[in-house]
């Protein structure tokens, strides 16, 4: 089962990837392996209770595009 939410952010790419950075360890989620943040893009994977997270952030105009996926491992 999978689960996915796409959104634009007004936020900059580094500081979408560090709001992910900060926030996603407070609700018990652990950075996995493997998490890329480029100038560009961003992967980053999380893991809690079987399941994952996939964040995926691009570059899209003057806004970031977010999609965050999560299904069980």
């Amino acid at each position: 089962d999978q689960e996915q939410v796409v959104f634009l952010t007004t936020l900059s790419l580094e500081d979408a990837v560090y709001f992910y950075k900060e926030m996603m360890p407070s609700y018990d989620w652990n950075e996995g392996i493997p998490s890329v943040a480029l100038k560009k893009a961003a992967y980053l994977t999380y893991d809690k209770d079987g399941r994952r997270a996939i964040v995926v952030m691009t570059i899209s105009g003057e806004k970031v595009a977010v999609r965050v996926t999560v299904s069980e491992k």
